[in-house]
C-alpha cells in the first residue's frame, strides 16, 4: 500500500528552493521546513526504509503557523513547478486527430524544443496555468494534475488561440516513480526525466495548429476516433455525447453546450 505521508522534498530554509532528500545533511540538520505549515522537516536517510522527510513533532509546536495541508503530492507538484522554470529544454508529444470518417490526421510530431522563458502560475487567454513556456513566437501553457489537483481546462478559451498550445503533464504516477521497484537516481533525477524528457504522461490538450488545419480545410478534427462511418455521421443528432473536459452530457448535436467546441465530445453509453 502506499504510504503518501513520505515527502521526497523540502523546502530550503537558506535559498528557499525545494531540494532532494538525499541532497541535505541528515535528520533535523537538513535546515529544511514545511512550505504548508512551517513545522521544521527531519531528513530520514536510513539503511532499510526509503528515504523522505518527515515533520520534525517534537518540541516544534509554536514554529507551526497553520494547519499543515503539505503532502507527497504537493510536494511533488512544487518540485515539478521549480524543475520548469530551470529547464533549458522540453521533449514534447506527438498528436493526433480524426476527420469524421475516422482518417487519422498528425496535427505535431513529437519533439524537442528550446525553453526561452517560463512564467509560474499565469493566466493566459483567461487559461490558468502552472508554468507558461515561450519558445520564440509561441507559448505552451503547462497544466500539472494529480491526485490532489485534477484538471479544469475551458477548451472553447483555448480554441480562440492562434499560437498558444495547452499541454497537460500528469504527475499521477510520481510515487512509482520514487518508490517503485524500478526506481533509479535521485528524486530530482527522476522528476526531471519524467517531466522534462519522457512523453508517457504529456497530453496536448489543445494544439494551434489544429485549428490551422480546420479553418484551412473547412473540416472538423476530433481528438478521439470515431467508431461510427461518415454515414452515420450524419444522424448525430440522435446520438448523446459526454465531454471530457467538463464532463457535461447531452442529447443532440456533438458540440459541447458548455465548452462549445467538438474537441473533447465523445458518444457517452446510454443509460
Amino acid at each position: 500500500m502506499a504510504d503518501y505521508s513520505l515527502i521526497p522534498f523540502g523546502l530550503h530554509q537558506s535559498d528557499q528552493q525545494f531540494v532532494d532528500v538525499s541532497e541535505v545533511q541528515r535528520g533535523s540538520k537538513c535546515g529544511c521546513i514545511c512550505p504548508s505549515c512551517s513545522t521544521p522537516l527531519i531528513a530520514r536517510q536510513g539503511e532499510v526504509n526509503v528515504w523522505h522527510f518527515a515533520h520534525l513533532s517534537k518540541n516544534v509546536s509554536h514554529e507551526t503557523k497553520r494547519k499543515c495541508e503539505y503532502s507527497f503530492w504537493v510536494s511533488v507538484t512544487l518540485m515539478a513547478k521549480q524543475v520548469i522554470t530551470k529547464a533549458k529544454h522540453i521533449n514534447l508529444p506527438s498528436l493526433k486527430m480524426y476527420l469524421n470518417d475516422a482518417r487519422e490526421v498528425v496535427i505535431t510530431e513529437s519533439h524537442k524544443v528550446t525553453i526561452d522563458k517560463v512564467e509560474l502560475e499565469k493566466s493566459k487567454n483567461n487559461i490558468y496555468a502552472d508554468a507558461v513556456i515561450t519558445v520564440g513566437k509561441y507559448f505552451i501553457l503547462v497544466i500539472f494534475t494529480a491526485p490532489h489537483k485534477q484538471l479544469h481546462f475551458d477548451p472553447s478559451e483555448a480554441n480562440k488561440s492562434n499560437n498558444s498550445g495547452v499541454l497537460e503533464i500528469s504527475l499521477a504516477k510520481a510515487y512509482m516513480w520514487f518508490f517503485g521497484t524500478q526506481k533509479k537516481g535521485k528524486y530530482t533525477q527522476i522528476i526531471e526525466n519524467n517531466i522534462l524528457f519522457s512523453q508517457e504522461d504529456k497530453r496536448w490538450l489543445y494544439h494551434p495548429r489544429s485549428k490551422i488545419i480546420e479553418e484551412k480545410n473547412n473540416v472538423e478534427l476530433y481528438l478521439n476516433k470515431p467508431s461510427d462511418n461518415s454515414a452515420s455521421y450524419i444522424k448525430r443528432e440522435s446520438q448523446k455525447y459526454k465531454c471530457l473536459a467538463c464532463e457535461a452530457q447531452w442529447h443532440g448535436d456533438h458540440i459541447c453546450p458548455k465548452c462549445n467546441t467538438h474537441l473533447y465530445s465523445i458518444k457517452a453509453t446510454e443509460i
